[in-house]
């Protein structure tokens, strides 16, 4: 039995053809009686493909408003055998692809990615991203003065808010982030942000 890989030279089978690169290939055999009588060439087309698909947040934002919309699109390719399944999972809930959700979840959130390909690599990654209740205030002029460290920022919370489990450890001031006093914000009403 001779074959031949890739259209090269027709080489004689003596043991198993060893393939380490992914790649396409083309593998042709035939055999040869005594007489030198040839037979019609065999024709296999197949690929190799040892890497896991790569997947991709690029569509993901680290920080979202609450009530703003997260769509996940491009989340995975595979260049070599193409795309067998991908799955989305956000805090424990399947999620479709290329179909917004409302982020309601305030604080961090788990988006994890798992994909398939079609011969049968997985590769599962996970991204964190963080929802926040929105509350901007801006002071003008810049320079007001602050009496003993304490200023009031007003947030208007939602009628079906349960802030139980929501926990004040930062402000973002002039686009820097400064730790203040840690808080559970258990009631609505007034509360102290101490910076």
């Amino acid at each position: 039995i001779q074959y031949s890989l890739n259209s090269g030279e027709w080489l004689m089978y003596v043991s198993p053809v060893a393939l380490t690169e992914d790649g396409s290939y083309t593998f042709d055999y035939r055999s040869i009686d005594k007489a030198g009588n040839i037979e019609e060439t065999h024709h296999q087309s197949f690929k190799l493909d040892q890497k896991a698909p790569v997947i991709s947040f690029a569509s993901v934002k680290t920080s979202y408003d609450a009530g703003e919309s997260l769509t996940v699109t491009d989340s995975a390719y595979d260049a070599m055998s193409g795309l067998q399944s991908i799955s989305l999972i956000l805090n424990g809930t399947e999620l479709a692809q290329d179909k917004p959700i409302t982020l309601t979840i305030l604080g961090i959130n788990e988006l994890t990615i798992t994909a398939v390909d079609q011969a049968g690599n997985s590769i599962t990654e996970t991204m964190k991203l963080e929802v926040f209740l929105k509350a901007a205030q801006t002071a003008t002029p810049n320079n007001l003065s602050i009496n003993s460290g304490v200023f009031t920022v007003r947030v208007d919370l939602p009628e079906s808010y349960t802030a139980s489990s929501a926990v004040a450890d930062s402000i973002r001031l002039n686009n820097t982030i400064k730790p203040i006093s840690v808080k559970v914000l258990d009631d609505k009403g007034q509360h102290q942000l101490l910076l």
